[in-house]
């Protein structure tokens, strides 16, 4: 069974917990028409899960997902809810586009069939056919209109024919010919930026909202800014793009160099590579604690050796600190 079918019910399933209610066919299954809520074998599953959930005293999304997996890929399960659940390509697709943007988005946010009708202006029942009927998948006119809308790339969304091993979905922007590095009065506050937790050599990623009015488009670049001490000349041109583009948005007041979070390398790599969903550095940064928030106005503004505004984090990456230093080297500060 393709994980992310299994993903769909095991998130499903954990929404429908934390409010307290029982995990039944109706609430479980109600936007997928072809599933039948009486049927023996969505009764059986149904019922197998909630007896092994009842058995624990808390709502554990790890147990929930170990509890639904050891029930749901028993044969019995498996063609029922593969030929049913999602009976087209476009309805696989678009569940697969749905799981990666929902996990960087918040809740309120959340895309579905429903947001996407109105994000393409079209009637829901355009889109909700490919659920319903195995003949109806999604023209060419509107999976291009939806790889617009949502940053992904045509092709993928085009010859997409099953789900295989983290493709390149996302479209990211080249770093020579971006032009993330030219903001104007109407998208400067679209920006957000992610660094590296790598103490030796940490490295930024830089992101914006495609278009200002549409929460599910970003744009990402391809390359890394690297922000540690002994860097080429290639390293200080890159550094110094970065400098001119923070330079721009504090002149134009703007609050996107307060959006700041700190990731994993390997997701700064997925991100690069489209085959991870940008809008999570824009939730985490929003999450993220004040304390390192004002990191980029702190490298702005600090004149000389006077104190930073967060010693005690560069404390913790003191390769970010000296990185600093850089813009010095550069610009002769």
């Amino acid at each position: 069974m393709d994980t992310f079918i299994v993903g769909l019910i095991q998130n499903a399933a954990y929404d429908l917990l934390k409010t307290g209610c029982k995990f039944t066919a109706s609430a479980i299954f109600k936007n997928y028409p072809n599933i039948d809520k009486n049927n023996r074998t969505v009764i059986q599953l149904l019922s197998e899960i909630n007896r092994k959930i009842d058995k624990k005293n808390s709502v554990d999304m790890e147990v929930i997902k170990r509890q639904i997996n050891s029930v749901l890929f028993q044969p019995q399960y498996i063609n029922y809810f593969e030929d049913n659940l999602l009976p087209t390509v476009s309805s696989r697709r678009l569940e697969y586009i749905f799981t990666l943007i929902n996990d960087g988005v918040e809740k309120e946010k959340k895309i579905n069939r429903y947001v996407l009708s109105d994000l393409l202006n079209l009637s829901y029942k355009v889109i909700n056919n490919c659920y319903i009927d195995q003949k109806e998948e999604l023209d060419q006119k509107i999976d291009d209109a939806i790889a617009d809308k949502l940053n992904i790339k045509r092709n993928w969304i085009r010859t997409y024919d099953g789900i295989f091993d983290c493709p390149s979905i996302f479209v990211t922007d080249s770093f020579n010919n971006s032009s993330i590095f030219n903001p104007n009065s109407i998208n400067k506050e679209q920006y957000c930026f992610a660094i590296t937790k790598n103490k030796d050599e940490p490295k930024i990623l830089v992101a914006k909202k495609k278009y200002p009015d549409n929460e599910y488009a970003y744009q990402v670049l391809d390359y890394p800014i690297p922000f540690y001490p002994g860097l080429g000349g290639t390293g200080h041109r890159i550094f110094k793009k970065f400098w001119s583009l923070l330079v721009k948005l504090n002149k134009m007041e703007a609050n996107s160099i307060f959006k700041v979070c700190f990731i994993e390398e390997h997701l700064m790599d997925e991100m690069m590579l489209g085959k991870q969903y940008p809008g999570i550095i824009f939730k985490q940064a929003i999450e993220f604690s004040e304390k390192s928030q004002d990191i980029f106005y702190d490298l702005l503004n600090y004149p000389g050796d006077d104190e930073r505004y967060y010693p005690n984090w560069y404390e913790d990456c003191p390769a970010f600190f000296k990185g600093q230093e850089l813009y010095k080297e550069v610009y002769g500060y």
